[in-house]
């Protein structure tokens, strides 16, 4: 009987706090984050804003780019 008063106790208290921790993540994924950035052809930067998600995307798209442009250069290809 005790440990079940203890239970319930501990959902009464915790339970608010882990749906508030659950929140913050859905929060967190929805913000976007916003850098400067310079396109090519023009010497003024431009703001661009995408969820950390994209930010990840691009990062890995400019990797695999630039890894298969060192390939194709390494092999004297065009």
């Amino acid at each position: 009987m005790r440990y079940a008063i203890a239970g319930v106790a501990a959902l009464f208290l915790f339970g608010p706090q882990i749906a508030l921790a659950e929140d913050a993540k859905t929060k967190k994924a929805d913000e976007l984050v916003c850098k400067y950035q310079k396109l090519v052809g023009s010497k003024i930067p431009e703001k661009i804003c995408m969820t950390p998600e994209g930010w990840e995307e691009l990062d890995r798209q400019n990797i695999e780019a630039n890894r298969s442009d060192r390939i194709r250069n390494r092999s004297g290809r065009s």
